[in-house]
Order: structure tokens, then C-alpha cells, then sequence
């Protein structure tokens, strides 16, 4: 849905004197529209190219002896078929992918269709609820996007996941208990120092021991305990589905590391280094839990933290105050390749059935140059390359 896909059936070329030239001009605008958003992936038979059937058609017609209005007509037509279709984005047709529109010689686009991939905005009904669904229309396009992009270099080699909220909601807090630290700022030129007391996280244990079982969770007291586990099921099943689809990917084609960030929660606040990186590996270990055993060579997981503080150490960002505000979002490609945000972050799937999608999901391609976003993830993605290369 994120991408259209198309082919055109061989009839067009074969029969080209019949060509309804008027609906495959029409035909041509849409896929040129949906190739200014670079929307648009035409699906290639490995032997049989549709820009050499192109050539091929147009040599036809310059050899042909009797020369007519008609045939000059379909020269320029199949010139600008060339061109629209060489920029749209290009993978090879295989079983795996699912072709939108076959151009035959009488059919058109559907209106809602192209609007509805114009637009980029999908809810829960857009996949009938279902996690199936949304892994093979929404991710699989993006899959196939990917896969357009990675043909003879990997232009997008890496995925990061920005949602402020993450660590926030799958941190074990331990009821009553606090902890004393001390914060300072700077208020009118003058250094304050602040005490505070915040709650007290609990990193002894892998995330997911409390949800197999509910004993733990009571004997260690987690506060919001309800809550808590219902966190952990959503983001247990969005990223379960998250994973089987990366692990779809062909080797050659595969992005190699997905990376997860989030602010620092204010249970953390004051913490040595030490237990800062011993949450980051317990998040890391519970996100991609279904990767551990395995022990992949071509692909990386990370979770890390961004404090909001260290905003002031990137010059473009150091005047914002709302760099975090609502940042949950998937960004394909150190260089912004494919965005798109979804209003609960990874939490796309229920926790009560993994099959079943949240009603409230909403996911939006973010294609806007001037989104402050995707200014904010500019500045932002090279900043989180220098953090974790001097760590």
C-alpha cells in the first residue's frame, strides 16, 4: 500500500497498432504522479524487460513502410512510456510479490486506489484488522521498496526506530520504592542544583520472564502491574511481526542492522553508566527476543537512549525544545530513503491476539521536505552514529 506496484501485459507491445492511446496516456500520468513521491515500483520479468519491449516496439514502427499520423502518435507515446517507466523504482517478479495493477489494454487505475497511496495515511480497516494483512501490503511493499533500492548496492543498509515512549512503558518499576538523585540546570545564568526523589527500576531480570509468568511480577512487586504486561504483549507482538518480516529479506538484500531508539525515562534519571547500558541490553534482548537463539551473521539489533539533554551537543537542535514530541517513527536508510510515522510507535499489534491489529493503529508515510520531523532526524541519526561509535 505504501508503493504501488505494477507490470504492463506483453498484448500492449504485441498489438500495438490497436492501442487505445488515450487510456494509456492516462495510464502514463498516474504512474508518473505516483513517480514524483517515488511511489511507483514496476515489477520486471527477469528475461523479458518491459523498457527493451519498449525498443523493440519502437524499432517495429520505424520499419514499418506505410507511414501515418497514427504511427508518429504512438512513437511519442512509447518515448514518454520509456521515460516514465525507467524512473519508476524496479524489482524482479517473483512469487512473493503482489503486483497492484496489470496495464491490459482496456483497464484503468482505480481512483480511490492511487489516492489512497497518494495520500499515505492506513488505518485498521485498510488491513481488515489483520497482522497478516498489514505485514504483506504495508511491509512487504516497503520490503519491495527496499528491495528496488538494494539491487546492485545497498543504498539502505540500516532501519531505525525512534519512539520516545518505548523504554518508558516496558521498564519494570518496583512499587514504593524510590531512589534520591540530584539534577542541576542552568536558570538565569546560575548553576541550580535540585534534589529529587524518582521511582526505582528493577534490572535483574529479562522482560520476558514477567510475561511467562505472573508469579514474578507479583513477588517483585512491579507497580502498574496490569498495565505493565499489557505493554509488554503489544510490544512483544508488533515486534515479532516486525522481525519475521525482516527475516524475509533475501541475504544479499537484507538490511543489516535495525536500530531502536527512545528518550531516557525519568526512572533512570541520575543512574550510573553502568545500569544505563544494563537496561539498554535488557530492552535490546526483549525487542528482538526471537533473534537471540539464533545467531545471525548479516544481521544487528540495538537499543539505545537519547537524553533529551544531549540535544544542546547538535547545533541545529540544541534552540528546539520539542525535538522529542511525538517522534514515533520507521526510518529506512541512514539518508531518509522511506519514513513513515505510526501514532502508537511499534505498538501496531493487540495484545490479546497477535493475529489482530490495535483499532486506534495509524501509520503515515511522511514524505514532506519541509516536515520537522524529518529535519529533527537529520541531525539526529548522524548524532546517534557518533554517540554509539565513541561507546
Amino acid at each position: 500500500m505504501p508503493f504501488f506496484t505494477y507490470t504492463v501485459k506483453n498484448e500492449i507491445f504485441e498489438n500495438y497498432r490497436n492501442l487505445d492511446v488515450k487510456k494509456f496516456q492516462k495510464f502514463l500520468y498516474d504512474i508518473e504522479d505516483l513517480n514524483i513521491s517515488k511511489k511507483a515500483i514496476l515489477v520486471e520479468d527477469v528475461n523479458n524487460s518491459l523498457l527493451n519491449k519498449i525498443l523493440k516496439t519502437q524499432n517495429y514502427l520505424s520499419r514499418e513502410t506505410l507511414r501515418d499520423g497514427n504511427q508518429q502518435i504512438l512513437n511519442v507515446l512509447l518515448t514518454d512510456a520509456y521515460r516514465i517507466f525507467d524512473i519508476s523504482n524496479k524489482v524482479q517478479n517473483s512469487m512473493d510479490v503482489e503486483i497492484d495493477f496489470v496495464k491490459d489494454e482496456k483497464n484503468e487505475i482505480e481512483r480511490n486506489f492511487k489516492k489512497k497511496v497518494t495520500k499515505g495515511q492506513y488505518n485498521y480497516n485498510d488491513f481488515d484488522g489483520e497482522a497478516e494483512k498489514l505485514k504483506k501490503k504495508f511491509f512487504g511493499k516497503i520490503k519491495e521498496f527496499i528491495n528496488s533500492q538494494n539491487n546492485n548496492k545497498k543504498k539502505i543498509d540500516r532501519i531505525y526506530i525512534f519512539h520516545k515512549e518505548l523504554a518508558n512503558m516496558v521498564l519494570p518499576i518496583i512499587r514504593g520504592e524510590k531512589r534520591n538523585i540530584q539534577i542541576s540546570f542552568r536558570k538565569n545564568g546560575k548553576l541550580i542544583v535540585k534534589d529529587e526523589t524518582v521511582q526505582k527500576v528493577n534490572l535483574n531480570n529479562n522482560l520476558q520472564d514477567y510475561l511467562n509468568s505472573w508469579d514474578l511480577c507479583k513477588s517483585e512487586k512491579i507497580d502498574n502491574l496490569k498495565y505493565f504486561i499489557k505493554n509488554l504483549k503489544i510490544i512483544r507482538h508488533s515486534m515479532d511481526l516486525i522481525v519475521n518480516w525482516w527475516l524475509s529479506f533475501d541475504k544479499e538484500k537484507v538490511p543489516n542492522k535495525i536500530d531502536v531508539i527512545s528518550d531516557i525515562p525519568k526512572s533512570l534519571k541520575g543512574e550510573n553508566i553502568q545500569n544505563i547500558i544494563k537496561a539498554e541490553n535488557m530492552i535490546n534482548i526483549f525487542l528482538f527476543n526471537t533473534l537471540q537463539e539464533m545467531e545471525l551473521e548479516n544481521i544487528e539489533t540495538s537499543f539505545k537512549f537519547i537524553d533529551k539533554i544531549e540535544f544542546k551537543n547538535i547545533p541545529e537542535l540544541k534552540n528546539s525544545d520539542e525535538v522529542w514530541t511525538h517522534k514515533r517513527h520507521f526510518i529506512f536508510g541512514t539518508n531518509q530513503n522511506f519514513v513513515f510515522s505510526s501514532h502508537f510507535g511499534v505498538e501496531m499489534i493487540s495484545d490479546k491476539d497477535s493475529n489482530k491489529i490495535r483499532e486506534k493503529t495509524i501509520l503515515e508515510v511522511e514524505d514532506d521536505e519541509k516536515d520537522n520531523h524529518l529535519f529533527h532526524f537529520k541531525y539526529l541519526i548522524p548524532y546517534f552514529h557518533q554517540k554509539i561509535e565513541k561507546n
